[in-house]
């Protein structure tokens, strides 16, 4: 920004013979009549008793009142614009006998070339231009002696272009409203000084063949200077800036205004950038997927676009400045899309990019990595065809494979297999399809599933019940540790235990110390043994409170759990919230091969460290899940099964 020029306005002495208000007409639609937010009015965006506001609408309609934010517009403004930052500026370089008058006449979501009533053009009866016209000769006159109008600010365009107004005609009606206000206020040369829309935006509809037009209007128009675009404070909503950026706007807003008096030119434009290149798909997911591309000299900004292959409508999907990733979401399983980026500039819109294509796929819990291992009780793998349990009743000891309907376990036939007796789980299988199933072949160590004829339940789901003392399921082909890096997200209710307990774990059956798990319980009382921490043979000490999560996991609540390991680092998240940040810790070297994965409990020494919780469901990968794959996966957890 500028320096302050105070010679260039009028002289700062005080002149008793000059006391009066000097007008600022504010015109155009939303952005100039406010939306920035969040504002606050007594740090950031306070009142000045030498600013009053002729108001539009509302209780100080057509009445001299002190200029507060929101200002009196044509509408209800939500925010704030740029007026009453102008006008503050406006003050440092007036003497101290000039108060400012603002005049308030933007409506939001208005359009320049229309002949309709709520347009701007030029000559149609009882148009908001006409409105404006009055509003200011009215405030003119109520403003008393030595008042004079001293500049028009303008920010408007954006419906123009999402009306598909053409760039010749809307330079036709521009430079007929501004050459028609100096005419119909008899000011010949009245500054009129035009804010720039938010630039991210201008590749939607014509609004770059707008903006083009704005750019040159200074060169078509004398006494007229246009304040860029403020990059990356918007409110995301296609149109909007936000209060940090209309503040901006504001102040250059009084440095193009400076810029009139002085005769001085506008800042040159940075030039329409290229093509981005490499843009690419990755994390395939069910609903979404991330795309990424390389920079590109001279972009602000970058809008991303999506379509249907099958469709011909690109709709903007993001637009960022902070990054060279986004992410698409909402998407539909099985439909091919298409995707594209367009860079931005305050010169407007680049080229746009070539289009790549994707197919969102499931490959559980929407995920675009195949799982190593899926158990559940409700159909979390979408294209697994088996049985979610092998289940053994009570009453004969026969076993019966349990199924699902309509993705959910098929608790009907459940209940008729078992009839008024239990039913334990005698195998659970692997959804994933690696076939890497978890079975029990001892009754009195299978996990509860059906109880005096009724389906046990955690959330309102079904669960499996462990008894925390002998209850365990297992295979004797782990592949988690051994794999380098792993990824967990499950659902679970377990109290409070005592020390050394676990709900899944790898482990060498022979020994004590060669363990693998993510959000386990603590080791130690005095550490909190309802907090989750990671579990890696020796390397992880029990009582280092640098592994030790924040929230409560084990307090018998139903809490959806989370954690990954990239082989060097582990970090953990309770009901999609972090609970452990990134920890960094060392693998041992010449560790044994893990001989057991267990639900349950940990298979060590020839013995079982149970948990005692109902279990509702586990899906493991192995390697690190993306973020966006992970917390699509935890999204679809708490929400099936409630969890806080």
């Amino acid at each position: 920004m500028s320096k302050l020029n105070v010679s260039s306005s009028a002289s700062a002495a005080l002149s008793t013979a000059d006391v009066g208000y000097d007008l600022i007409l504010l015109w155009g639609q939303s952005n100039m009549s406010g939306r920035g937010t969040p504002y606050d009015t007594t740090r950031y965006d306070p009142s000045d008793p030498r600013i009053q506001q002729w108001g539009a609408s509302g209780t100080y309609a057509g009445v001299i009142s002190q200029a507060i934010e929101p200002l009196a517009m044509l509408d209800v403004p939500s925010g704030i614009g740029p007026g009453l930052v102008f006008a503050r500026w406006y003050l440092h370089s007036s003497p101290v006998n000039r108060r400012v008058l603002l005049v308030p006449s933007a409506l939001g979501g208005t359009q320049l070339s229309t002949a309709s009533a709520t347009g701007w053009r030029r000559g149609v009866a009882g148009g908001l231009y006409a409105q404006a016209v009055a509003q200011a000769q009215a405030a003119l006159a109520a403003a008393g002696t030595n008042a004079r109008i001293a500049a028009i600010l303008w920010i408007q365009g954006e419906t123009d272009g999402d009306n598909g107004i053409s760039g010749a005609t809307h330079q036709t009606d521009l430079d007929a409203l501004i050459t028609g206000a100096r005419t119909d206020l008899g000011l010949p040369s009245l500054p009129f000084v035009m804010g720039q829309m938010v630039p991210e935006y201008l590749a939607t509809g014509t609004r770059a063949a707008v903006n083009t037009v704005h750019l040159g209007t200074p060169g078509r128009n004398t006494r007229c200077r246009i304040a860029a675009g403020v990059y990356g404070q918007n409110l995301g909503d296609g149109n909007h800036y936000n209060a940090v950026a209309q503040r901006v706007m504001g102040r250059s807003m009084f440095d193009a205004y400076q810029r009139v008096l002085t005769g001085a030119s506008d800042p040159t434009p940075p030039a329409v950038p290229g093509q981005v290149t490499g843009l690419a798909t990755s994390s395939v997911g069910a609903t979404a997927l991330t795309l990424t591309w390389s920079a590109l000299s001279g972009a602000g900004a970058y809008n991303l676009q999506q379509k249907t292959t099958a469709g011909s409508t690109w709709v903007s999907i993001a637009t960022t400045t902070a990054g060279l990733t986004a992410n698409a979401t909402g998407l539909t399983t099985g439909t091919s899309y298409d995707f594209r980026v367009i860079p931005v500039s305050t010169a407007g819109p680049g080229t746009v990019s070539a289009t790549v294509s994707a197919t969102p796929v499931d490959h559980g819990l929407g995920q675009s990595v195949v799982p190593a291992r899926a158990y559940s009780l409700r159909l979390v793998v979408p294209g697994y065809a088996g049985s979610a349990v092998k289940v053994r009743r009570s009453s004969d000891s026969t076993t019966q494979d349990i199924g699902f309907v309509s993705g959910a376990l098929d608790t009907a036939s459940l209940l008729t297999f078992c009839g008024a007796g239990d039913g334990f789980v005698d195998t659970w299988y692997d959804q994933s399809g690696n076939t890497r199933h978890l079975t029990q072949a001892t009754t009195t160590t299978q996990p509860k599933l059906v109880s005096s004829g009724a389906v046990i339940t955690s959330g309102g789901k079904p669960a499996a019940t462990f008894d925390g003392v002998d209850d365990v399921v297992f295979s004797t082909t782990p592949n988690l540790f051994a794999a380098g890096s792993a990824s967990v997200c499950g659902v679970l209710t377990a109290a409070t235990p005592v020390a050394q307990k676990r709900w899944w774990a790898e482990a060498v059956i022979a020994q004590t110390n060669f363990q693998y798990g993510l959000n386990q319980p603590d080791n130690v009382a005095g550490g909190g043994l309802s907090r989750a921490r990671p579990l890696v043979s020796i390397q992880i000490v029990s009582s280092d409170a640098t592994y030790q999560g924040a929230g409560n996991a084990f307090n018998g609540s139903i809490h959806q759990m989370s954690g990954t390991d990239t082989g060097t680092v582990m970090a953990q998240w309770l009901d999609a919230a972090v609970d452990l940040a990134p920890v960094a810790y060392v693998r041992g070297v010449g560790e044994p091969t893990r001989d057991r994965f267990a639900i349950g409990g940990v298979v060590r020494s020839g013995s079982l460290a149970p948990l005692a919780m109902n279990f509702s469901e586990a899906v493991f990968w192995a390697s690190v899940l993306p973020t966006l794959d992970r917390m699509t996966a935890e999204a679809n957890q708490k929400a099936f099964y409630g969890t806080p």
